[in-house]
């Protein structure tokens, strides 16, 4: 089932454009996949799986932003696509 995560876990961040997200299930889990970044997150069920993904996006922006001069060609793309949806204050 898709859905739209419009909100960070972390006050440095706004998002400028909600993040489209799917969600599914795999045995006793939920999972919440953001296939732009290739990222996911999980949980016993749906809102914790979208937390888990909520604060994945966060923990991939710090860490591509801190290692922006030194990221190969598939994660400066993924850099780029994040900085078109998430922004510092």
């Amino acid at each position: 089932m898709p859905i739209l995560v419009s909100s960070l876990p972390d006050d440095r961040l706004r998002l400028v454009a909600p993040i489209q997200a799917e969600l599914s299930e795999e045995g006793p889990f939920c999972i919440a996949a953001a296939k732009q970044f290739h990222e996911f997150g999980y949980g016993p069920d749906p809102l914790s799986a979208v937390d888990d993904l909520r604060a994945t996006i966060c923990e991939l922006f710090w860490s591509l932003s801190g290692d922006e001069g030194r990221l190969g060609s598939d994660l400066a793309n993924t850099l780029a696509a994040l900085k078109e949806m998430v922004e510092p204050y």
